[in-house]
C-alpha cells in the first residue's frame, strides 16, 4: 500500500522522486497471496522490530472481491504536534493487483493539526487523489521471503518505491 503511506506523509516529507527504489523479486498473483494471509490481516507498513511497532497500519477485510483497507499513520508536524491520519480505501481484485479510485476513500485526521488545516490537507489529498485515476497495489516478494507494497502504472510496470510489509495476525502500534 505504497500510495496510501506516502499519501499520509505528503505534507511532512518532501515530495521529490526519484528512481524506484525496488528490490529484485516478483509479484504475487492475489489468488497465492491472498490464503498466505489470511489470518493475518493487519498489514505493518515498515516494521520496527525493536520497538513493535509500524510507520503505518492497514486493517484488510474482504468481501468477494472487493479488499476494503483502513489504514492509519502517525506524524509529527513541529508547531502543531503529532497527528493521526485515517484512510478507508475499497479496492477491486485483479489477477495481480488491488484497483481503486483513492479519491472515493474516506479521509479523518484528529489530533495535532488546526481544524480549517486539516480540512485543507483532507481537500488536497483529495485533488491529488483525484488526478492519479484509479491506483494499482501489487504486492512483491523477494528471494528472501520479504514481502514488499508497491504501486503500479497503467501498464503494469512498478512505479515509485517499495515498501516493505509484514503481516499480523493482531495489531501492532502505529509509530510517529
Amino acid at each position: 500500500m505504497h500510495k496510501l503511506v506516502a499519501l499520509f506523509l505528503l505534507f511532512a516529507i518532501s515530495a521529490c522522486s526519484s528512481a524506484p527504489n525496488v528490490p529484485d523479486g516478483v509479484i504475487v498473483p492475489t489468488k497465492t497471496l491472498l490464503p498466505m494471509i489470511k489470518s493475518r490481516p493487519y498489514e505493518c507498513y515498515e516494521y520496527d522490530a525493536t520497538d513493535d511497532t509500524c510507520k503505518a497500519l492497514a486493517e484488510r477485510t474482504i468481501n468477494g472481491n472487493t479488499l476494503t483497507m483502513d489504514t492509519e499513520a502517525r506524524e509529527f508536524v513541529p508547531g502543531f504536534g503529532p497527528f493521526t491520519l485515517n484512510l478507508i480505501a475499497t479496492f477491486k481484485m485483479g489477477e495481480t493487483s488491488f484497483c481503486g479510485d483513492l479519491s472515493k476513500s474516506d479521509i479523518e485526521i484528529s489530533g495535532g493539526l488546526p481544524s480549517n488545516f486539516r480540512k485543507d490537507v483532507v481537500r488536497s489529498l483529495r485533488r491529488d487523489l483525484a488526478k492519479d485515476g484509479v491506483t494499482c497495489i501489487a504486492y512483491l516478494r523477494d528471494a528472501q521471503g520479504q514481502f514488499y507494497s508497491v504501486t503500479l502504472d497503467g501498464a503494469g510496470e512498478v512505479k515509485g518505491a517499495a515498501d516493505p510489509v509484514v503481516f499480523f495476525a493482531q495489531p501492532k502500534e502505529v509509530s510517529l
